[in-house]
């Protein structure tokens, strides 16, 4: 009895530990990733961001109408890291209105849900042109996929306007046919809590937008602004150690895309929501000499447990490659 009594007695004490231990955990865990709300750190990064958005330079560039009649228009995309941005837009008679305006939309809509902004981008109009809808469609159709890079506007008040990003990612262009799926456009545009459209307008806007994205180190980075390099981070020198970073960053996400059966997950279709497929003894191998290259540069366990993983697969099982 005595003996029962004490296991029982070390069950709970045991049971205890593990609670506080998780417990301990779950603060910890907290501290580091939300020991400040989401409005402070998006605070943080908008004060970083406003440095360069609203600096002299950008004033004498954009002029007094960069988006026409509205005036001046800005987009800040809020990300968590794991899932699309949800965007904010503003728009006033001056720069200083419309940053104030975007700023003001998108705190409201964090203090009403749950978005932890790791990632936080603006977005400035430079330039901005009517054009028919009709011969809109007819350039869409022009293009291969992805490779219009434009954002639309299907008001003149910028209130449906959506980024380049957004049109192409959410499949909105539709190249295939020449033009807009209103269908998806307005699926878009009702889950971002932008007006629909009935029909399309007589006329749409076309803008293409100078940017900064913040990271989740608070380090901001200058965007290109016009060409195929539209929207991707400017590099002014590669030297030895940017380039090592960007190698160490990139073999990072192919670390991550290596699966239980050493199988690589090559990417997603943005437009179509669908892995890549085609899988081939080619794009393995090339895949998986890409991380050995990386391990010869920074050598780790995990990154050697991923390489034997997929090694392993183009050996046993070629014929699944």
């Amino acid at each position: 009895m005595v003996v029962k009594m004490k296991i029982k007695k070390l069950i709970l004490w045991l049971a205890s530990l593990v609670l506080m231990i998780a417990v301990a955990i779950f603060a910890l865990s907290f501290l580091l990733h939300w020991g400040k709300n989401d409005t402070t750190l998006f605070q943080e990064k908008i004060e970083l961001l406003q440095e360069y958005v609203l600096a002299d330079w950008v004033y004498e560039e954009l002029g007094d109408m960069p988006a026409e009649t509205v005036g001046n228009v800005i987009f800040l995309s809020v990300s968590d890291g794991t899932s699309r941005a949800s965007v904010y837009t503003g728009t006033g008679v001056t720069l200083d209105e419309a940053w104030l305006s975007a700023v003001d939309k998108s705190i409201s809509a964090l203090q009403k849900k749950e978005l932890y902004p790791k990632w936080v981008k603006a977005d400035v109009v430079y330039f901005s042109e009517t054009v028919p809808t009709e011969e809109l469609f007819q350039i869409i159709g022009s293009y291969r996929n992805e490779f219009f890079r434009y954002g639309v506007s299907f008001d003149e008040n910028f209130q449906t306007a959506l980024l380049e990003a957004e049109l192409n990612g959410a499949k909105i262009y539709d190249y295939e046919n020449g033009g807009i799926n209103h269908e998806t456009l307005n699926r878009y545009l009702e889950a971002s809590k932008r007006p629909t459209l009935k029909q399309f307008p007589l006329s749409c806007t076309l803008f293409q937008c100078a940017g900064w994205i913040c990271d989740d180190d608070n380090t901001v980075y200058d965007l290109s602004a016009s060409g195929l390099d539209y929207g991707r981070r400017k590099v002014d020198v590669l030297d030895a150690d940017y380039a090592k970073e960007l190698i160490l960053n990139a073999s990072n996400f192919l670390v991550n895309q290596v699966k239980e059966d050493g199988s690589f997950i090559y990417g997603i279709y943005p437009r179509f929501d669908e892995e890549i497929e085609n899988y081939n003894i080619v794009r393995h191998a090339s895949s998986l000499w890409s991380l050995i290259c990386r391990y010869r540069l920074s050598p780790n366990q995990t990154l050697a447990e991923k390489i034997n993983q997929s090694n392993y697969r183009l050996y046993a099982q070629p014929g699944n490659l």
